[in-house]
């Protein structure tokens, strides 16, 4: 059995832009920086909500990036980092159907661990 990479990016930002910045890049997964920049930003819609991909700089190591401007203190709040965090686990299993309990599983795990973090 291949080992799965279980250790990823958490980018947790207050803006889109915060991605950018972060990996230091004028595009990211067909996403770019003017665009960005120009984007009129409200607290129910962002440039860039949440993003899970993986890394420019390393095309092994996946990241998260959620950006809590968009965070209303509501249920789409935990929705939108459960849907990153089920990308993530999907990139970290595979598409396999006999793992679907560990996928879904992961993705919640993760979910919980980033509201630890982020509630701190």
């Amino acid at each position: 059995m291949e080992k799965l990479q279980l250790e990823y990016d958490l980018i947790i930002g207050k803006q889109s832009i915060d991605i950018f910045n972060y990996y230091n890049v004028d595009e990211l997964h067909g996403l770019n920086r003017q665009d960005c920049t120009e984007y009129n930003e409200t607290k129910k819609d962002v440039y860039i909500a949440g993003l899970c991909n993986w890394s420019p700089h390393n095309p092994l190591r996946a990241f998260v990036f959620i950006n809590t401007y968009r965070f209303n203190n509501t249920h789409e709040d935990v929705s939108l980092v459960y849907h990153e965090m089920m990308h993530l686990s999907l990139r970290i299993h595979g598409w396999k159907p006999e793992l679907e309990e560990e996928i879904i599983t992961f993705a919640e795990q993760q979910t919980n661990n980033f509201f630890k973090i982020y509630n701190k």
